[in-house]
């Protein structure tokens, strides 16, 4: 039997052990010297240990086993790569299409396109004559007014006293002109009051004389030519004194004619303070307020008021130089808007700038569809849009177009169609079969996008576009034109 005390009290006998008769061996856990609660404290300690040293060994096995893995992903992936570089190294596979189109009968249309803003037709700044104080406001802004209304009052008591003195010149200078005018008739009754005592006078000397000659008297004639002299140049004084007196009349009148211009200016001046609209339209911007001084508005850069007549507007485009000289004043276009894009308004051309606008990377859009890039000297081509959509707004983005040529029931073909074979222009037209042949043409227009041909074609018929590049395909006659496909 097992020895009380033993390690394990639960230890069964080992297999070929003696009988219980037999001595039984020696114990090999004899009892420890030791306290019982010291060899149980010992007993905790090593477990402990033993499991510490088990999750460590678990956690050194787990790297190992993810560090094998990611060898293998990596062995994997540079095999993978191995392979598929000669595959990406490879030339593509080319497999060669045409590109076609089909002939139709339509109009022909050689349209410019080109982009710009919309603006009133005519915007006014409103900039008042005199200066002074704002006494009364009749507008605010966004209200419409009429060529006409008042919009605002100045008080200015400068022009007041201009008129007060402007209008004392001129009674002074009537009242001159008036004293003038009383001295000439003086001057005037003198004269004719000399001119009658020399007359007089000149009768009692002939009278005198006859009257000697009858006597058988002598007549003194010197005495008498001396009062004759001394009267008449009495007279001739008094005629002087008329041009005279004349002439300050003119001197007055003319100060009269100067006074009164200058209270007429200074009632000008004065009406002034009242602003009035120059157009019919909305007024845009409001930059005043009762009793602000305009001086100091104006010096600040700002106006008082901005009218825009919105009946009419404009769209300003550039069109460069190769499209240019196919536009003319009063040419029809047809205008659209981002921001309403079911409205398209109808305008004309107004205005053809002579001289370019300078140097930019294309204002005008040229044929429809024509591309490319680079600088291209360019020039204000004006459009005015009659009765427009009240819901447009100033500085909307605007597409126009305007048609430059038309050519109704014509041959129409890709432009990218034609080529050329020697001297002949030609076109080349998909068989039954499905081999192309050159088929001479004549070009009449061509937008760039759109040709206007005649030759012997015909609506319907399927001809290959050209310069798509690529070889020639089979079953294609030499200089049909492919389009090269890499997959």
């Amino acid at each position: 039997m097992i020895r009380a005390g033993s390690r394990n009290n639960n230890k069964r006998p080992v297999a070929g052990a003696p009988h219980s008769g037999a001595p039984m061996p020696r114990d090999p856990f004899p009892q420890s010297p030791f306290p019982e609660d010291m060899a149980s404290q010992a007993v905790s300690e090593l477990q402990a240990f033993r499991a510490l040293e088990s999750r460590s060994s678990k956690k050194r096995k787990k790297k190992r086993i993810t560090l094998a893995v990611a060898l293998v992903l990596a062995l994997a992936v540079g095999a993978g790569a191995w392979f598929a570089i000669p595959v990406l190294l490879a030339p593509p596979v080319l497999e060669t299409a045409p590109i076609t189109d089909v002939v139709v009968r339509g109009t022909f249309e050689d349209v410019i396109t080109s982009n710009g803003s919309l603006a009133a037709a005519e915007q006014v700044t409103i900039t008042p004559e005199v200066t002074g104080t704002v006494l009364e406001i009749r507008v605010n802004e966004g209200d419409t007014v009429e060529k006409g209304q008042l919009l605002f009052i100045i008080e200015n008591k400068d022009l007041d006293s201009q008129v007060d003195a402007a209008q004392r010149t001129l009674n002074s200078a009537y009242l001159g002109s008036d004293m003038a005018v009383q001295a000439r008739d003086d001057a005037r009754r003198m004269a004719g009051n000399a001119w009658q005592s020399y007359q007089d006078l000149k009768a009692q000397v002939e009278a005198a004389r006859g009257e000697a000659a009858a006597k058988g008297e002598a007549f003194d004639e010197a005495s008498a030519k001396r009062e004759l002299d001394a009267a008449l140049q009495a007279a001739q004084a008094a005629d002087s004194a008329t041009v005279s007196a004349q002439q300050q009349i003119d001197s007055a009148l003319l100060q009269v004619e100067e006074a009164q211009a200058n209270l007429e200016k200074a009632k000008a001046l004065l009406d002034k303070r009242s602003v009035f609209a120059p157009i019919s339209g909305q007024v845009i911007a409001q930059n005043i307020e009762r009793g602000m001084d305009l001086k100091t508005l104006a010096e600040s850069g700002k106006s008082p008021l901005q009218i825009v007549d919105r009946s009419k507007m404009s769209v300003t485009l550039n069109v460069n130089e190769a499209d240019i000289l196919k536009l003319s004043v009063g040419q029809e276009a047809s205008v659209t808007f981002a921001a309403l894009p079911e409205y398209t308004a109808t305008a004309t051309v107004t205005r053809i700038a002579p001289l370019a606008s300078g140097n930019g990377s294309g204002g005008s859009g040229g044929a429809i569809g024509s591309g490319g890039g680079g600088s291209v000297v360019s020039y204000p081509v004006e459009l005015t849009i009659e009765q427009p959509d009240p819901r447009l707004k100033i500085g909307m983005t605007a597409s126009a177009q305007i048609a430059v040529k038309q050519i109704k029931n014509v041959l129409l073909v890709n432009s990218l169609a034609i080529q050329y074979q020697g001297f002949d222009t030609v076109v080349f037209v998909l068989d039954a079969k499905g081999e192309a042949s050159p088929v001479v043409i004549s070009v009449i227009e061509d937008n760039g996008n759109i040709a206007a041909v005649e030759g012997a074609i015909k609506e319907g018929d399927t001809i290959v576009l050209s310069n798509m590049g690529g070889p020639v395909a089979g079953g294609q006659k030499e200089g049909a034109a492919v389009v090269t496909i890499s997959r």
